[in-house]
């Protein structure tokens, strides 16, 4: 059963679907590197101190600072562990 979070909640290997982002300029930033409402987010990792976090969208990693993915509602779907 998927669940709604901040980005900043997920735990490395979760994959997660963009639900909604509540900071304009940073929607806009995100879609400019392809990142948009309805796309798949795998958290590949988290830094030891908790920020950054290395999400990866369509085979692309970006670093995501925390405060920008407290901005980010996403859906939970499941875990890829390994």
């Amino acid at each position: 059963m998927s669940q709604k979070i901040p980005l900043s909640e997920a735990k490395k290997g979760d994959l997660v679907t963009i639900e909604s982002i509540h900071n304009e300029s940073l929607s806009v930033q995100l879609l400019c590197m392809g990142c948009m409402v309805g796309e798949e987010i795998l958290i590949e990792q988290i830094a030891p101190l908790g920020d950054p976090m290395m999400i990866s969208i369509d085979g692309a990693l970006l670093s995501l600072r925390i405060d920008d993915a407290k901005e980010i509602n996403v859906l939970t779907q499941k875990e890829k562990r390994g």
